[in-house]
């Protein structure tokens, strides 16, 4: 898929990203962005004081370098003290929470290292097959 604003091809990182926006959606009743485009184009946000949440589920939530599904999920089965069984497809390193959350409180936003950067933001569909036909 193609981000038809940007141009840029839209990888597995944004189903991380509708994630985020739904736990959002799910612990504070409203959308992160508002009505706002350019909040959503800029990924700019900010948590209400009302309800209270704990910073660990704040944590998962990482801006300037989103976590795999993996990560993510390492993090919020460990916030739920309950063991992450989503398997380590990508052979990424595994966050620690506590970590996670000394970082979010002081305002570090990178916490996640370069591999994160370095591997394959998208998948490519499978090729047509020639001469297949749909049953």
């Amino acid at each position: 898929m193609i981000d038809l604003y940007c141009g840029k091809p839209i990888g597995t990182k944004s189903d991380t990203w509708a994630m985020g926006v739904m736990l959002y959606k799910l612990c504070y009743f409203s959308l992160p962005f508002g009505e706002s485009a350019m909040a959503i184009q800029n990924g700019a946000f900010s948590f209400p004081n009302e309800p209270s949440h704990p910073d660990s589920i704040k944590a998962i939530i990482n801006l300037e370098k989103r976590p795999t599904i993996y990560q993510c999920s390492v993090l919020a089965f460990t916030a739920a003290e309950r063991a992450c069984p989503v398997r380590n497809a990508r052979g990424c390193r595994k966050p620690s929470l506590s970590a996670t959350i000394r970082c979010f409180q002081s305002g570090v936003v990178s916490m996640f290292d370069k591999e994160l950067e370095d591997q394959v933001d998208h998948v490519s569909p499978p090729e047509p097959q020639v001469g297949s036909e749909l049953s």
